[in-house]
């Protein structure tokens, strides 16, 4: 059996499953993909006894809306971080942000798309500090919030990424992306190319294979 939920923000995807546990006591449960409790998306949830032959369904892709703030940072790289949070003054003249006493000159269009266009295909991204990645049977996470962040790096598929809109600091894409593609990991990047900050502030997925929400 599968269910189509469109998950709202502030739960997570083990949050869900919790729910269809108390549904279906006698029967495994198996969701199609982990995302951070601040983004909503399409989740697709099966029940089925024999929920290990459903794991090629997780390497779907996926694809993503997603708002960037180029004047905000922080040390999980969207909006529910752990304990730094850094932002920047906005200025007009030029347009851009006033960071450590000088200002960085607002990237144009033209120069966003460029960047987008080279963001295609298999790319390596640092992972994001606080992410569920393990290392010697230690999430990520779990180093970072006892000081011990360990910089990585890690080959991410991007089928396709789109400029929807942009007015600075604000920038809004869409992406198509395989399993274990971090958009944290684009929003950090997209930032960090032009000197500014770069904070996931809203992430949506839309579509998982030829499943897509309405």
């Amino acid at each position: 059996m599968l269910w189509i939920v469109d998950k709202p923000q502030g739960l997570t995807s083990f949050d869900v499953v919790r729910k269809f546990q108390r549904l279906y006591p006698k029967q495994k449960i198996w969701h199609g993909g982990t995302l951070d409790p601040m983004a909503s998306w399409l989740l697709l949830i099966w029940i089925w006894k024999e929920t290990k032959k459903l794991a090629k369904y997780q390497k779907w892709s996926k694809i993503y809306i997603a708002n960037i703030d180029f004047s905000k940072q922080t040390d999980t790289w969207d909006l529910d971080y752990w304990e730094q949070f850094e932002e920047w003054e906005v200025v007009d003249t030029p347009l851009g942000l006033k960071k450590d006493g000088k200002i960085i000159k607002a990237p144009s269009q033209i120069q966003i798309k460029n960047l987008l266009s080279s963001l295609k295909w298999e790319v390596e991204l640092p992972l994001p500090p606080f992410s569920a990645k393990r290392v010697k049977g230690k999430r990520l996470y779990e180093l970072a919030r006892s000081w011990k962040q360990i910089n990585l790096t890690k080959k991410m598929l991007i089928y396709d990424i789109k400029l929807i809109e942009y007015t600075f600091p604000l920038l809004k894409i869409k992406v198509e992306v395989w399993w274990w593609t971090y958009i944290r990991s684009l929003a950090f990047v997209i930032g960090r190319h032009f000197g500014l900050g770069g904070t996931l502030t809203y992430l949506r997925r839309i579509q998982v294979g030829n499943i897509r929400l309405r």
